[in-house]
């Protein structure tokens, strides 16, 4: 693995040293660039956003959140170990436990499917864990999004994840439900708690405090 990322980090030096123009997605990564040594004249941030129309296109097709009725927490996107979505798993477990049934929506494919699937099993709850198996359009992955009643990004602590900054997130202001989101520093860099109810990376205790919290007080998340 290390061996793998110092090939990767000197492809990347030597990308930078040839391009004229350096283009990346956030103010941390064009920080990290600098200090590598990439020359700040070089860099341009172009940021990962929602994209509008699909947006509208969305908001158009499908009701809002259905309020009084079951809770549901979206997912939706890749399923890999990095991305924590067993950690949403073992929260609904939690809060199943403590009374609290709370259904998880979780939209997407990735190799982690499988184990996902056998996670819900094993801890009980494959009944509040509803996996679509694959890939939607877009529209309507955001138009079933739109009926819930949070989202969550429950990225994992790791190298790759403290610069991540999932555009589902975005995604998640624009259709207007709340956001529970891994305490992560990029993330951190563009959403305080004030914006969205963040937990502890890596925390599923802390995740299910989160989901109970937008549970009780709707109206404020």
């Amino acid at each position: 693995r290390r061996a793998g990322s110092s090939v990767l980090a000197l492809v990347e030096r030597l990308a930078c040293r040839l391009a004229d123009r350096v283009i990346t997605v956030h103010e941390p990564y064009r920080e990290e660039l600098e200090q590598n040594g990439v020359p700040g004249s070089k860099l341009s941030v172009i940021m990962n956003s929602a994209d509008p129309e699909v947006i509208r296109r969305a908001r158009s097709s499908a009701p809002e959140s259905r309020a009084g009725e079951e809770f549901v927490v979206a997912y939706h996107g890749t399923l890999n170990e990095g991305y924590g979505v067993d950690l949403l798993i073992q929260a609904i477990a939690l809060l199943r436990r403590a009374g609290l049934d709370t259904n998880a929506m979780i939209l997407g494919e990735g190799d982690a499917l499988s184990d996902l699937r056998a996670l819900a099993r094993n801890l009980e709850v494959d009944d509040l864990c509803r996996f679509n198996g694959t890939y939607l359009p877009h529209v309507d992955a955001l138009a079933a999004v739109r009926q819930a009643d949070c989202g969550v990004i429950p990225n994992k602590p790791s190298r790759l994840n403290r610069f991540a900054l999932s555009s589902k997130l975005f995604e998640y202001v624009e259709l207007g439900i709340p956001a529970i989101v891994s305490a992560l520093p990029t993330l951190m860099r563009h959403f305080s708690q004030d914006e969205v109810r963040l937990f502890t990376p890596g925390d599923e205790v802390e995740l299910a405090d989160a989901i109970r919290w937008v549970r009780e007080y709707r109206d404020l998340a």
